[in-house]
C-alpha cells in the first residue's frame, strides 16, 4: 500500500510492538501506595509510527533517548534540529542504546523505567549509524495515561529509502521476504 503508515509498539501491545516501560510515581503521605510510599510501577508501552513500511524495514537500529520536559513548546522541533543538524544534545534522563528494531518485541529490550512526569521522547532510526529519520513527543505519563507515541519522519536530507519487497515488519524480522 503506498504512502500508508506503519506503527511499532511495546510488546504489550502488538499493533506491531516495540517495547515497553514501567513508570511509578512517590508519595509522601504513603496512603497505601506500598512500602516506602512509592506506588505500584504501570506497565505502559511506547509506539514508534513510521512514515512507509520501507522506512522501519531499510532501519537497521533505532534509538530511544528521554529527556525531562522542558517549559518551551518547541523542545521536540530544538531536539529535532539538533539531532539532523549534528549538534550536541543535552544530557538524556533516559540514554538509548541502538536497538535492532526486530529485537524490540524481545521481553526487556528497549524497555524504559520512568516515573510519573512530563518527558520529551526522541526517537532515531538509523541505517549503518546514518540517521533516517526521526520523530519526537511531548508526553505527560500518568497511571491514566502511561503509553507514548512518537511519530518519526524521513525527511532527512540526501536519505532515499528503497521500497520493500516486504509485506510487514513482522515477515521481514522473520527473513520471509526474499530478501
Amino acid at each position: 500500500m503506498v504512502g500508508a503508515k506503519m506503527t511499532r509498539t511495546g510488546r504489550l501491545l502488538f499493533a506491531v510492538p516495540l517495547a515497553a516501560f514501567l513508570a511509578a510515581c512517590s508519595s509522601s503521605s504513603g496512603g497505601g501506595a506500598g512500602e516506602g510510599g512509592a506506588a505500584a510501577p504501570v506497565q505502559g508501552t511506547y509506539t514508534i509510527v513510521f512514515p512507509a513500511l520501507s522506512v522501519a524495514v531499510d532501519a537497521d537500529t533505532i534509538l530511544v533517548d528521554v529527556f525531562a520536559a522542558g517549559e518551551a513548546s518547541s523542545q521536540c522541533v530544538d531536539l529535532i534540529n539538533a539531532q539532523k543538524g549534528g549538534a550536541s544534545l543535552p544530557q538524556p534522563l533516559v540514554p538509548s542504546q541502538p536497538v535492532s528494531i526486530c529485537s524490540l518485541d524481545s521481553a526487556g529490550v528497549g524497555s524504559l523505567s520512568l516515573g510519573f512526569g512530563s518527558y520529551a521522547v526522541l526517537v532515531v532510526a538509523q541505517k549503518a549509524g546514518s540517521d533516517i529519520a526521526i520523530g519526537c513527543a511531548q508526553q505527560t505519563i500518568t497511571e491514566a495515561s502511561p503509553n507514548i507515541t512518537v511519530t518519526i519522519d524521513d525527511d532527512i536530507a540526501k536519505v532515499v529509502v528503497p521500497p520493500t519487497p516486504c509485506m510487514s515488519l513482522s515477515a521481514f524480522c522473520a527473513n520471509q521476504c526474499g530478501m
